[in-house]
């Protein structure tokens, strides 16, 4: 998530100002333990700064794996209903991105790809189809709830894994 700007040769007459990225951990963005960033240049055009990240450290890999952990330990006790929920609300925010993330790997490779849209809407959508592709597997039906304008179907148990 970007925090902070910083003004830098690229952003001089350019209205978008260079953003400056954290790591989130633990729920909270942080700034790495080394204190130190690095900047990402569009290899096209090396006067466009992409982004300022952070240039982690082997403490700040530990504490992301660590709360990863203490997450998936309170993660794995929502029932799965609602985690199919939250996944399908995730998707919606890429499919709404879909535009911004294409544009983003644009910049981030140098090139333009007519691929990369599809491939951002690809990516978006699939996290919608795992829970109904997970409740086929185990024969697990979703309840009556499930919205009928879902990409993917409500499954049942004689739904077929794909």
């Amino acid at each position: 998530m970007a925090t902070e700007t910083l003004p830098t040769p690229a952003t001089i007459g350019n209205t978008n100002p260079t953003k400056v990225y954290k790591n989130f951990i633990d729920g909270e963005w942080v700034e790495s333990s080394t204190g130190e960033t690095f900047e990402d240049r569009n290899p096209a055009d090396t006067r466009d700064v992409v982004g300022i990240f952070q240039k982690s450290g082997k403490a700040d890999v530990d504490a992301a794996v660590d709360a990863a952990k203490r997450a998936f330990a309170r993660w794995r006790l929502v029932p799965a209903p609602r985690r199919a929920e939250l996944v399908f609300k995730a998707a919606e925010i890429l499919i709404e991105r879909k535009e911004e993330c294409a544009r983003d790997m644009t910049r981030e490779m140098g090139r333009f790809s007519p691929k990369l849209a599809a491939t951002c809407k690809r990516q978006s959508i699939a996290p919608t189809t795992w829970p109904a592709k997970d409740a086929a597997c185990s024969g697990r039906q979703f309840p009556p709830s499930c919205p009928t304008n879902s990409p993917w179907p409500c499954a049942s148990p004689s739904a077929s894994a794909e």
